[in-house]
């Protein structure tokens, strides 16, 4: 009994000298790092020539459609993979399922099996 409650209290000192030392529990700063991602190419883009726009549907989009030619290359490189798959996507619903490639298997047959 002794022996757990000093392993606990070892344990919550160094939990303790962990947070004394300014560093983030590793949850924290990987959600950090995810909000990081989130954020995108065009973010200091936004910021910068869109942040008085409202955040209603499209009102960025065109915002950024305003001043592209001052946009940032990732993000002018961002906006036009964006379209390319905006492209993609419609062609691909306008065929018909006889004329979509074949899909592979997810998990390959096993021989033998």
């Amino acid at each position: 009994m002794k022996k757990v409650l000093l392993m606990s209290l070892v344990a919550l000192m160094v939990t303790g000298l962990a947070f004394a030392e300014g560093k983030p529990p590793a949850g924290k700063a990987i959600n950090a790092k995810r909000a990081e991602a989130k954020k995108g190419p065009c973010a200091a883009d936004v910021q910068k020539f869109c942040a008085q726009v409202e955040k209603k549907k499209g009102d960025v989009r065109k915002c950024l459609k305003e001043n592209e030619a001052k946009l940032s290359d990732a993000c002018k490189k961002n906006i036009a993979d964006a379209k390319a798959n905006k492209a993609k996507v419609s062609e691909l619903k306008g065929k018909k399922a006889a004329d979509m490639p074949a899909k592979k298997p997810a998990i390959p047959a096993a021989e033998g099996c």
